[in-house]
Formats: C-alpha cells, structure tokens, sequence
C-alpha cells in the first residue's frame, strides 16, 4: 500500500494504491468482457468496497501458470461510528476509524484465489 492513513469522504478526496503479487497455475486471467475478476470488501461490515476488471491474459499451452502483480488504486470511504452516528460526519468524539480490505480475484475457470488483507487503514474522521 502507498500509504496508511485516509481522510474519510465520500466524493474521491483521497486514495491509496495497493499492489499484490499472484501465481495462478492455469493461466487463465482477466476476460475479454465485461467480467469483473478482483474483489474488495470492507471488513468492517462485509459489503463488496470496489469490484475490478482485470486486464485478459492468454493462456500460452496447457497448465501453463502465470505469475505477475496487480496494482490499483482504492478511493477514500466513510468512517463508522460505534454510536450509530450518521457515517461520514465529521466527529470529535471518535477522531479516527480503523479499516482493513480483504481482495481476492476470480479466474475465466471460475476459481476463487486465497483472500488477502491489507494493512490496517486509519481513516480521518475529523475532516
């Protein structure tokens, strides 16, 4: 990850990259529709953050595994508060929100990778 603290929003004020490296071992990444292969979810409640479309890889023989990394970015998201406070006010009372995404891709196959996690995220609730 580029960083690990967010000001909260909800308009694109703030983003992060994240990069993670894989191995599939049939080589079949990324469709040529409109597929999406690479999923987020918040932690904090479970709901998909961003879902991604990822880029079409021939596949060059049989059983022919591909290695590579994945890079993109993630926009800023809303704090939640433990007092059931309207998410993305700014507070006082609770300054800061701890988030964690975890990622996982789907290959054409149809096969779920290993779910990863990121880093904890420190999101801003003061702005």
């Amino acid at each position: 990850m580029t960083k690990k603290h967010l000001n909260q929003g909800q308009f694109n004020n703030d983003s992060l990259s994240i990069t993670f490296s894989f191995t599939d071992g049939d080589g079949d990444i990324g469709t040529q529709d409109s597929t999406l292969s690479l999923f987020v979810i918040d932690k904090r409640d479970g709901n998909y953050s961003n879902k991604y479309k990822l880029p079409y890889v021939s596949q060059e023989g049989t059983a022919n595994g591909i290695s590579g990394e994945v890079q993109f970015v993630i926009f800023t998201t809303c704090c939640y508060f433990p007092n059931g406070a309207t998410p993305c006010e700014k507070s006082t009372t609770y300054p800061t929100d701890t988030l964690v995404y975890q990622i996982y891709m789907k290959d054409r196959a149809g096969h779920t990778s290993n779910i990863i996690e990121t880093d904890p995220i420190i999101l801003d609730c003061t702005k």
